[in-house]
């Protein structure tokens, strides 16, 4: 598999071309909107050749929701997850509020229209009805059929306009999705400067930290990639099929298994999606401050919590108003017993997606800003608790308490907790990044599997944030682990939970027949020994 960084680079150089070219020629505004309210099938051809149909430029598909009141209005583009087609009907009331979080974004759009914004739906290249090929959000390919998608808008529909601005060709959009859906709008917000506010949510800053952490192939997800590259849900050049064959049973899990070349290709191909790449080959002051409301969940197992403080942490150094609420839920693993819960952040957002519209609105349409104090972040602490702070929290250091593991033995099937050799003081909360420093023994193959425990008097250790990682046989491994949130009351326990194997990383053959992915393999067994540090602060009290 080749690799993914010289294409990157040109993708940028292409990409900053075709944006000066656009922005030479603006399109012609209609007075009013030449579709009327409802919802109508539309497409465009966007710049970017289309190698499937060996075509020059590429057939990009999306629904256009009109909404009855009069126009000019302002524009919400939303994207779907990785291999999701568009919303091409008008979907159901939302009144589900623990519904499937993916179910609810869809469901936005009706109140979106209500609140007076023109919303288009779209398939991303190599997705639905759009010619192409996937690039993972290459900025030459995938933003230029994005930025059509928004000139189209601009011939056909009455769109608002800023009203401080000198320019003809500035109307007032937005974007929102969330998962691939969240990672589209960072990268496109720098691309196009008609992007006036963005709301990533549950989306990536690392790609391959998620994916193979450690280089660990997280074998569920990865599955899921496979079964819509071999069930044709998303369109390449066999990219995600090969990827299949990266850790079938019975090799091990870890990318060791794997010729070089093959195992580089894909860690750069992952490394290389998304707008943080971008960033970092950016020269100072090319890149562009953009209003953002970031919302991620500490139990979402595919994307923690570290990609929204990467992410957060990019944009604020920007500048622009960047805002970050976190729930529990995002992607959830149901083998694993996660459930989707409703994306409550305390009692300042009762509901994180009536935060997201309230923010647009602010944004977009001038309405009084709502919800949480200027300055304000909110980190769900549990179903109804939360903290609020004026930045991120501390990473776990030194000085934080720490677990020391003394030569544990992980093996069979139960997971082992060691404790925190002292109690919590009362008054704490477990809320950040921890770090670890650990020793690594087991044959090749073999994967220490660890996460936070939490035993409270009287019941058994329970996973914190439903975070688990991976870690490799070596000596001194200095790392991260995921962030974690969670409110402590007095007499818990905090800990390390190790595993010989868990959901999240075995074989989920019996899940999709068709595609057997590779996984920590039964018999998996390693001795652990070393530090973690927990990122235990003073609570601010409960919200």
């Amino acid at each position: 598999m080749p690799s993914f960084r010289p294409a990157l680079w040109a993708g940028i150089v292409l990409a900053t071309a075709l944006l000066a070219a656009c922005s030479s020629s603006p399109p012609t505004a209609p007075a009013t909107s030449l579709l009327a309210p409802g919802v109508h099938q539309q497409s465009t051809q966007s710049p970017v050749a289309d190698p499937v149909a060996g075509t020059a430029s590429t057939r990009v598909a999306f629904t256009v929701f009109v909404p009855e009141t009069p126009g000019p209005h302002t524009l919400v583009l939303i994207g779907g997850g990785f291999g999701e087609p568009r919303t091409a009907a008008l979907p159901g009331p939302d009144n589900e509020p623990a519904a499937s979080y993916w179910r609810r974004m869809q469901r936005q759009i009706p109140k979106l229209m209500a609140r007076g914004h023109a919303v288009i739906s779209f398939d991303y290249r190599g997705h639905g009805d759009s010619g192409g090929d996937l690039r993972m959000l290459d900025p030459a390919a995938d933003m230029q059929d994005l930025r059509a998608i928004i000139d189209w808008a601009e011939r056909h529909l009455h769109l608002a306009r800023r009203a401080s601005s000198t320019r003809a060709d500035d109307p007032l959009v937005a974007t929102m999705g969330g998962s691939y859906g969240g990672a589209y709008q960072l990268l496109l917000a720098q691309l196009d400067p008609r992007i006036d506010a963005i709301v990533p949510t549950m989306t990536w800053s690392r790609l391959d930290h998620d994916l193979l952490p450690d280089g660990v192939v997280k074998s569920g997800w990865l599955q899921l990639e496979c079964f819509l590259g071999q069930r044709g849900k998303v369109r390449d050049d066999g990219r995600f099929v090969k990827l299949c064959g990266l850790a079938k049973p019975p090799q091990p899990a870890t990318l060791d298994a794997v010729p070089p070349a093959d195992a580089r290709g894909y860690v750069d191909y992952l490394a290389g999606s998304g707008w943080q790449p971008w960033l970092r080959q950016q020269a100072p002051g090319r890149a562009r401050p953009v209003d953002a409301l970031l919302v991620q969940a500490d139990e979402d197992v595919l994307f923690p919590l570290n990609d929204a403080f990467e992410n957060y942490r990019s944009l604020k150094a920007l500048g622009g108003d960047v805002r970050l609420i976190t729930v529990r839920a995002g992607h959830v693993h149901s083998l694993a017993g996660q459930k989707n819960q409703a994306p409550v952040c305390g009692q300042a957002v009762p509901d994180a997606f009536d935060t997201m519209l309230d923010f647009l609105d602010e944004k977009l349409r001038n309405a009084p800003r709502k919800g949480l104090p200027v300055g304000t972040l909110c980190f769900a602490t549990g179903e109804r608790s939360a903290e609020w702070r004026a930045d991120l929290p501390p990473d776990a250091d030194p000085a934080s308490p720490r677990v020391n593991i003394a030569a544990v033995e992980v093996a069979g099937a139960a997971p082992v907790f060691v404790p925190l050799s002292t109690p919590v003081p009362a008054g704490q909360v477990l809320l950040g990044v921890p770090r670890a420093r650990l020793d690594v023994a087991g044959a090749p193959g073999s994967v220490a599997l660890l996460g936070l425990g939490l035993r409270r008097t009287g019941q058994p250790p329970v996973l914190v944030s439903g975070q688990v990682t991976a870690v490799r046989p070596g000596q001194g491994r200095e790392l991260a682990l995921p962030a974690v949130a969670q409110a402590l009351q007095p007499g818990d326990e905090l800990g390390v939970m190790l595993w010989p194997t868990h959901p999240q990383f075995q074989h989920m053959k019996s899940v999709v027949e068709a595609v057997p992915v590779g996984g920590v393999l039964p018999g998996n067994a390693v001795r652990v020994s070393g530090q973690v540090w927990l990122p235990v602060t003073p609570s601010g009290g409960i919200r």
